[in-house]
């Protein structure tokens, strides 16, 4: 069975909740993980930048990648957000 992990990263853990539960009340993934704290070094508009981040990570099946990667840029509040994807298969453990 094929499935996919999407992460993205959000500036405070209310708003890594709070998407999480909107995915999961969307039916766009079976689970979200919501990573603690990290530290994100960037640059943007031509200055470092150093936050703390949280990481979403949803595990969904990559038939509802397309619309979970919208329904993410539609309610993140990131100007551009990442957004990766990874996909793959579940092992099978006799």
């Amino acid at each position: 069975m094929k499935f996919s992990l999407l992460c993205t990263s959000l500036p405070s853990e209310e708003q890594a909740n709070k998407l999480a539960r909107e995915i999961i009340n969307q039916q766009l993934a079976f689970c979200c993980w919501i990573r603690p704290a990290h530290t994100a070094m960037y640059r943007w508009n031509g200055e470092e930048q150093e936050d703390k981040e949280y990481e979403l990570i949803c595990k969904t099946l990559p038939t509802l990648i397309q619309s979970l990667t919208s329904f993410i840029q539609s309610q993140h509040p990131f100007e551009a957000p990442y957004i990766g994807v990874f996909s793959g298969d579940i092992m099978e453990l006799s």
